[in-house]
């Protein structure tokens, strides 16, 4: 896969994410049982088959804490931010006091498989400061009618 289609996808992922309905919720509200392959990054937190990842229990955990009980179907779905806000704390976190535009530029230029707790295995933050693009894998997965499974292996970007 190009660097252009891997990049492609992976924004698609980063906007899907934005929209705090759950994917499976959406394609049944329009009308599909079977919608196209996704791409996607972290683990579905309303799959069953990650109840028992300590990451995905992390993220449940703070979203029963700080969310309306009325909107938890929908966050529970939606860790795109947790994602972000934990990468950020973490950039945070390595330039200490340094809080100057150039650290930060240094520390975001130069992060080295930062993997994050709901990312899915082999999904990690990697950049360079020829390429500041984050995310070079993901994986597809298809909707089967109550879930969205992984198809085959991690599709990286090829260079």
């Amino acid at each position: 896969m190009t660097k252009f289609a891997i990049r492609f996808l992976t924004l698609a992922i980063y906007a899907m994410a934005l929209v705090a309905a759950p994917m499976a919720n959406s394609a049944k509200a329009a009308g599909s049982d079977s919608p196209a392959p996704a791409t996607d990054t972290t683990k579905d937190t309303t799959d069953p088959s990650w109840a028992d990842d300590q990451g995905v229990k992390d993220y449940i955990a703070l979203i029963e804490k700080y969310v309306p009980e009325s909107d938890r179907a929908s966050d529970r779905s939606s860790a795109g931010g947790y994602t972000a806000a934990q990468a950020m704390a973490e950039v945070l976190r390595r330039a200490g006091d340094d809080l100057t535009r150039a650290n930060i530029m240094k520390i975001v230029s130069n992060i080295d498989h930062l993997t994050l707790p709901i990312y899915l295995p082999g999904i990690s933050l990697n950049t360079s400061p020829d390429n500041l693009f984050p995310m070079r894998v993901t994986y597809m997965k298809r909707y089967n009618g109550t879930r969205w499974d992984i198809i085959g292996k991690p599709i990286a970007e090829s260079e």
